[in-house]
């Protein structure tokens, strides 16, 4: 299950029928490590499945600044 592979202050997330969200933060822009943690768990399971696996990576700052 992805719950058991991700941090436990992460935000995990079924955003449609076969779509899920992982919100993190690192403290580094490498988010190779998440992404082998996932697919070394796809390629575990003993059903036959496939994941396509997108990454998108942001500053945190700008994120967490005051609104104008």
């Amino acid at each position: 299950a992805l719950r058991e592979i991700v941090r436990h202050n992460a935000i995990l997330a079924h955003v449609s029928d076969d779509d899920f969200l992982i919100a993190d933060t690192f403290t580094t822009s490498d988010a190779s490590p998440l992404v082998e943690r996932v697919r070394g768990a796809i390629v575990a399971t003993p059903q036959r499945l496939t994941a396509s696996i997108g990454v998108v990576v942001t500053p945190l700052p700008p994120l967490t600044a005051e609104p104008p």
